[in-house]
């Protein structure tokens, strides 16, 4: 793949998941929730970083400012989830 595609695929995927993040935000604060719906939003806002923070990293990483071994090893976007990082993923990505 090529960098600039790659960095272009990232930053598309980047603005998708800001927005979402903002209509949930929105949706989270208008206070029209059960406390269920409020849990399950709060959740999905949480998963919704981490994924946020994965993708800026991928992004730094295409434009030359973050070394695979230098990413986050691990994402906990709650007390009881941990995820490994992208690590992996980053040393596997080639650029054309």
């Amino acid at each position: 793949m090529k960098r600039q595609d790659y960095i272009k695929n990232q930053a598309v995927r980047l603005k998708q998941l800001i927005d979402k993040r903002d209509k949930l935000s929105d949706r989270y604060t208008s206070g029209d929730l059960t406390h269920k719906q409020t849990q399950r939003l709060s959740a999905e806002m949480n998963f919704l970083g981490m994924e946020i923070a994965q993708t800026e990293e991928r992004l730094a990483f295409a434009l030359g400012y973050l070394l695979p071994e230098n990413a986050q090893e691990e994402y906990r976007p709650s007390g009881f989830h941990v995820y490994k990082g992208i690590r992996a993923e980053l040393e596997r990505t080639k650029f054309e």
